[in-house]
């Protein structure tokens, strides 16, 4: 069987959830037994892009073919990269290809060829602030034509996978849920030299609340500050890290935290490296996710799986992934959010309790399961979309 992804997400140094699982489930299948041939679709555009980076697929075997064109010059081709964002709006596909699968929700314009794409959350159509954002009516067109063309969806979580159902009305047989893995960094070993790091650049306190990821505004920063404001009092030794891949001096949030008057309260660190984060989760007291909207919630996961108990918001994607491993509170109430995180603060047994369950449900999930599932998900299609061609 000849598979063939869309690689533009192995060329470019974006960290974004789609980059990630690319990269992931990629390496998996090319240092597992090579059943199939793949093919990797890129636009030669991409190359001109400032986050290029072909190093990834440089070293990939032989059974995975590169496969680099340039869209004809055409209307549509020279309007998309006047407004930066290139489009397939011709067909590269090859008729020997048996299936082509997006790591995103977007799709190229292919013919006669089976499609599938991958849906990490439908924010864009379900989150209120979201869709007032610059592009997003575009990223909803997309990801809707993405899915009406799929024969199958792939969803990161069970909640993402019923918000695709009941959005799109897509029948069940077309939608598979397969979450994503959690890189092997992320352990509760101690990385002794990265911790000295670490210490030595942002003098880290021996007792903080981690926060991890950009500002943006689903993640609900503002209100955990607000919260964790109230317990300062109680709390004198406590600090809060941000940790994300933005420039902090530059935020809102960090001119909020300064108005508040606890700016020497908080640590920021500006793009962590996973090494970096992974010794964050280990060494933090919790780890704080406040977010009112998350496809699959990795922060989450990671912290688990680095030994580090976790409050969160009471969202169902939290929920499916971290069931009874975490403590819950109401998103949107700072004052729920107080008394959940006071109470893993000062319970020393209960934060230990959790940490044991996290590490046991961290453990369900990698990124070698999920390429798996992914394969046996595209071959079962494109065997389907075989057989009806034939009818």
């Amino acid at each position: 069987m000849i598979i063939a992804f869309d690689g533009s997400p192995l060329v470019t140094r974006n960290i974004a959830g789609v980059e990630q699982r690319a990269r992931n489930i990629i390496s998996e299948l090319a240092s597992a037994p090579a059943h199939h041939q793949y093919v990797l679709v890129m636009n030669e555009g991409t190359d001109r892009d400032v986050a290029f980076d072909s190093s990834f697929i440089d070293h990939l075997p032989a059974h995975f073919r590169q496969v680099w064109w340039t869209p004809p010059p055409t209307f549509a081709n020279r309007l998309s990269r006047a407004i930066g964002r290139p489009l397939m709006s011709h067909s590269p596909a090859d008729p020997s290809w048996n299936i082509f699968h997006s790591f995103g929700p977007t799709l190229p314009i292919l013919h006669d060829v089976c499609l599938s794409s991958t849906v990490h959350d439908l924010a864009s159509e379900l989150d209120a602030d979201v869709r007032r954002t610059a592009g997003a009516g575009q990223k909803r067109r997309e990801m809707r034509s993405a899915i009406e063309r799929s024969q199958l969806v792939v969803a990161v979580s069970r909640q993402t996978a019923a918000d695709v159902q009941a959005l799109f009305q897509l029948p069940i047989d077309r939608i598979a849920t397969i979450p994503n893995g959690i890189n092997p960094i992320f352990t509760p070993v101690s990385a002794s030299q990265v911790r000295q790091q670490l210490r030595e650049k942002y003098q880290l306190p021996g007792r903080y609340a981690l926060l991890v990821g950009s500002d943006i505004r689903r993640r609900n920063y503002r209100l955990v500050v607000e919260a964790l404001a109230k317990l300062f009092p109680s709390e004198p030794a406590l600090r809060v890290v941000f940790a994300g891949r933005q420039k902090w001096a530059n935020s809102s949030l960090y001119q909020r935290i300064k108005e508040m008057g606890i700016l020497d309260r908080c640590v920021f660190i500006d793009s962590p490296g996973d090494d970096e984060l992974a010794q964050l989760y280990r060494d933090a007291t919790i780890t704080i996710c406040g977010s009112s909207f998350e496809g699959f919630g990795l922060s989450v996961l990671e912290a688990a799986a680095c030994g580090c108990a976790v409050a969160c918001s009471d969202m169902a994607s939290l929920r499916e992934l971290a069931e009874d491993a975490v403590v819950y509170f109401a998103h949107d109430d700072t004052a729920s959010m107080a008394e959940a995180i006071k109470m893993l603060l000062d319970d020393v047994d209960y934060r230990k309790l959790l940490i044991a369950r996290g590490l046991k449900r961290a453990g369900q999930y990698s990124w070698k399961a999920a390429a798996q599932r992914l394969m046996g998900a595209l071959e079962n299609t494109a065997h389907q979309a075989a057989a009806r061609a034939h009818i």
